[in-house]
């Protein structure tokens, strides 16, 4: 199925990394939605199939310009695409969904981006962090006291500022320890470096294994003597863009620590940065005091050592507490009273649920929706436990032979995998689709029956053009008759390739041969009609009336050139196609749901389909005004009671194949509804060849003696092409013949029909006049 891509944000440390690879595989594996990772940078990696392994970090934490871009996207990240703009170049990063993000900490962002409609109501990830103090086990067992508040506050105790100054050194980077403490800067090996740093970067590290074991000092912060009242032991505090407390912790619990790192505005230091730290702490067994979450893969690494994770507890956390605690926009602030906050945020940090926010919209359960992304249902179910993302941890911890986590993860995968079968799976999915026949028994039938209209279509012109001469056929204008049967004819075509599985030109045609097929034969019926009833009031006024053919002619060909118009149009802006339809089964076959796909023709918008249904009932209110009309002429040209029965007939069929149209998708395959367009059209042109035409033919036998009779009294005969004349006079009344007046002979009753004639426009014309009865009610 072509599912739209889903692009998750791998964000920038351990929990969201691992995350973003699990629904990666859950999505692409078992469910086949296409799914590709975000790293807020062109030249960074996080695919969990690269071919090359690489597993960077993404350059932002909280990226909700992507999630913006995906919504303005309409979910589609594929539109969006990297812009170089002047020297630097910015790239435009685009995300579908976050895996992590802190609800506390980013409450303010998450109820903005939910308030502009850009992402649903986060729902919790399933797990959520413990950010605490926290010191090495080996330290915490020679000083016990330091596990507690009670240790380190300086409240009721003063000699703790000297105690936490004098344990909590301060860690050195690489290139200050050359330049500070190696005597030669580094240009001998001294057992903690193994010679200076190449460049910035090694400069800046904290810890390189081999090269680089680590550093801590005291300084003059650290220098109680010195500064009585302001010395201050070291903690490795975070960036102050995530969740970090220690701030206004250390200011109102009067604890006296700081740290030194060099992101401002609060000295924290980088993700990497107290990694190495750390490890640093444990190569050279320095004490060590650091501000972190559970779970991490750092906290896993060192468990059952002796520099496993000992947590400081704190003032537990309460719901006042959560309502003073510092914003986000707070604890980034350059103004360190802004930074503290209120005292009443000062407790322990506690438990951070995680919330795993998205753009990705919902199918609309209303249609039928088995070509539905699964991915909304999936992400909304997806849960990683805390205790499952430690489980991850550990097997990485254990050496798994990748570092970066992947085999950790497919181990994990693998073990789980079940569970994730019956949790983060949608019912019904995965899903397999089985192309469904077009051809069927009811298929079958229609075209049998477009095929037998086919064939009356021309049985019934023959027999039109043989009975020509006749009174029946004359009254009724032969070549009028025929242009009728060509427009049911086409009709029959129509008929016919509705009954033929659907392709590109199968299609087109199809709209093509209904809507100039109908035309064919209403227009003429009603221009001839029309013509008639002209001729009746004109004499009724004792005028002369005279009517080109040719005018006629015109008038029928300019309303057909103006149909064929708007379905070039049609056909030009927004042509029928073979479009799939899937139909989700209850039927299972290795596991998968069977999806029926079968092809439909449609253009992109119903609207022309519904303009010419509305065009051809207009035209049949048109032809049922001008056939009413019509009720009072004489018998042989009174055509109204057939012509009623016939537009009452298509008037049905017409909003028989509307209505087949609007909700044919219910009969459940696509192959039955084109079968009953079908049918309803071959029935509509055999039951219209019922009441218009079957009555003239059998009426041509029955008057086969007084038609002899007419032709033997034709008085002249005359070839006229140009002309086309019905003779309707009442008594005295001049009427034109080719040019020529002459005097019509008869009843001076005014209310009375004298004579009538008619003159054929055939290869062999005649002017026909019989003596006509009164007719009543004139």
């Amino acid at each position: 199925f072509a599912y739209p891509e889903v692009r998750v944000a791998n964000q920038n440390w351990d929990g969201p990394m691992i995350t973003s690879w699990i629904m990666q595989i859950m999505l692409s594996e078992l469910l086949r939605v296409p799914t590709t990772i975000e790293t807020s940078s062109p030249d960074r990696h996080h695919n969990f199939y690269d071919p090359r392994g690489r597993s960077d970090a993404a350059a932002a934490t909280y990226p909700y310009e992507a999630l913006r871009r995906a919504k303005e996207a309409g979910g589609d990240c594929r539109t969006v695409r990297s812009e170089n703009n002047g020297e630097a170049g910015e790239y435009k990063s685009c995300a579908n969904v976050f895996p992590m993000v802190n609800k506390v900490g980013q409450a303010e962002a998450m109820q903005e981006l939910y308030n502009d409609g850009v992402i649903h109501q986060p729902r919790a990830s399933g797990n959520a962090d413990q950010y605490r103090w926290w010191i090495p086990k080996m330290y915490a067992r020679k000083h016990p006291s330091l596990q507690s508040i009670f240790g380190i506050a300086g409240t009721g105790n003063p000699d703790n500022r000297r105690t936490l100054a004098e344990l909590f050194e301060r860690p050195t980077n690489w290139s200050a320890y050359c330049d500070i403490v190696s005597p030669d800067g580094c240009e001998t090996a001294d057992g903690t470096a193994a010679r200076a740093p190449e460049d910035d970067v090694e400069g800046a590290k904290y810890f390189e294994d081999g090269l680089y074991a680590g550093h801590f000092r005291a300084t003059d912060k650290n220098n109680c003597t010195a500064n009585p009242e302001t010395c201050t032991g070291h903690i490795t505090n975070v960036q102050c863009g995530w969740a970090t407390y220690v701030v206004p912790q250390a200011y109102h619990l009067n604890i006296s620590v700081e740290s030194d790192g060099n992101l401002s505005p609060n000295g924290g230091y980088s993700y990497s940065s107290v990694l190495e730290i750390y490890a640093a702490a444990n190569a050279t067994k320095s004490n060590v005091l650091v501000y972190w979450w559970e779970p991490d893969p750092l906290i896993e690494k060192y468990r059952g050592t002796d520099f496993e994770f000992v947590p400081i507890y704190l003032p537990p956390p309460t719901k006042e507490c959560e309502r003073h605690r510092v914003t986000a926009d707070e604890r980034c602030s350059e103004n360190l009273e802004v930074q503290v906050g209120s005292p009443l945020g000062s407790c322990d940090a506690g438990l951070v649920p995680m919330v795993t926010p998205m753009t990705l919209e919902e199918c609309d359960r209303g249609e039928v929706s088995a070509s539905c992304s699964p991915a909304f249902d999936a992400l909304q179910s997806f849960e990683l436990p805390t205790i499952d993302l430690q489980q991850i941890y550990q097997y990485r911890s254990e050496g798994d032979g990748n570092p970066d986590g992947r085999l950790s993860v497919c181990r994990w995968f693998a073990e789980n995998l079940d569970a994730f079968k019956q949790t983060a799976v949608p019912r019904t999915y995965p899903r397999q689709p089985r192309g469904e026949s077009f051809y069927r028994p009811l298929t079958y039938f229609s075209a049998a029956l477009a095929a037998m209209c086919m064939i009356a279509v021309p049985v019934c012109a023959l027999a039109c053009k043989k009975y020509q001469r006749t009174k029946v056929m004359i009254y009724a204008q032969v070549d009028f008759l025929l242009i009728i049967l060509a427009g049911l004819f086409l009709v029959s075509i129509a008929a016919m390739l509705h009954s033929v599985a659907p392709s590109e030109g199968v299609c087109v045609s199809r709209r093509w041969f209904v809507a100039v097929g109908y035309s064919l034969e209403l227009i003429p019926l009603s221009v001839k009609i029309h013509a008639i009833n002209k001729v009746v009031q004109q004499s009724m006024r004792m005028r002369r009336i005279q009517m080109e053919r040719r005018t006629l002619y015109q008038i029928v060909g300019g309303c057909i050139l103006a149909v064929c118009i708007y379905l070039s149009a049609w056909t030009a802006v927004d042509p029928a196609k073979p479009r799939p339809k899937m139909t989700l089964t209850n039927e299972t076959e290795n596991g998968k749901y069977l999806v029926e796909v079968s092809t439909y023709c449609a253009s992109s918008s119903d609207g022309w389909q519904i303009a010419t249904s509305v065009y051809l009932l207009v035209l049949l209110l048109v032809s049922a005004a001008i056939v009413t009309q019509s009720r009072g002429l004489r018998e042989e040209f009174n055509e109204t009671r057939y012509l009623a029965l016939m537009i009452y007939s298509h008037f049905v069929f017409t909003i028989m194949r509307l209505v087949a149209f609007l909700i044919g998708d219910g009969l459940g395959w696509t192959y039955a509804k084109s079968a009953v367009m079908s049918i309803l059209l071959s029935l509509d042109v055999l039951i219209t060849i019922g009441i218009y035409f079957l009555p003239k033919l059998l009426a041509v036998n029955k008057d086969a003696a007084d038609n002899r009779d007419v032709l033997a009294t034709t008085s002249t005969a005359e070839t006229s092409r140009g002309s086309f004349n019905w003779r309707l006079g009442l008594g005295g009344t001049r009427m034109t013949e080719n040019g020529n007046d002459d005097e019509v002979t008869g009843n001076d009753d005014p209310n009375a029909f004298n004579e009538i004639g008619v003159q054929d426009n055939a290869e062999r014309g005649s002017r026909v006049t019989w003596s006509a009865k009164p007719v009543e009610g004139m």
